[in-house]
């Protein structure tokens, strides 16, 4: 029903003409809203984070977590029970003060200040350290890990916790 006074329109007849104007606008617009970024339609989910972390890098606080995590992680890539590595970058050693010092047989078991656990590979029971001294474990080839003592001497070691 309108309602015409003098030959002029009311308003509420142009509420549904606004409202098709702003449904048209809406339509043509929503297309460009459904377009994807570039990192979108890379496939795999770890270069996909790393592509969209490029494009728009995560806050500094998140920088940090994810560098603790793969502090954490360090020694259990790759394994059933382990946790699938982070995305930060890797470490490639840590250090840690040996906390306590086990004997198994000529293996050694190290537990570390910051609760890691790493059991000794080779049956060579080289170098003396004692709980309480600074090692550092660092990546060796194929996977495997050398815990350096104090004094420089290296063990093949491998995490178990």
């Amino acid at each position: 029903m309108s309602i015409f006074i003098q030959g002029r329109t009311t308003r509420r007849q142009w509420i549904p003409v606004a409202a098709a104007c702003f449904l048209l606008a809406w339509a043509e617009l929503a297309p460009a809203q459904t377009a994807t970024h570039s990192c979108a339609s890379v496939p795999e989910p770890a270069r996909r984070l790393a592509c969209y972390d490029h494009v728009f890098p995560p806050p500094q606080e998140a920088k940090v977590e994810m560098a603790r995590k793969a502090r954490n992680a360090f020694g259990l890539e790759g394994r059933a029970d382990g946790p699938t590595p982070p995305l930060a970058a890797e470490p490639q050693d840590i250090e840690a003060v040996l906390a306590r010092l086990d004997y198994n047989g000529s293996l050694r078991t190290f537990t570390l200040d910051n609760g890691q656990v790493w059991v000794q590979t080779e049956g060579v029971g080289i170098g003396s350290i004692k709980a309480g001294e600074k090692v550092r474990i660092r990546k060796a080839m194929l996977g495997s890990y050398m815990l350096v003592m104090p004094s420089g001497v290296a063990l093949r070691v491998k995490r178990k916790r």
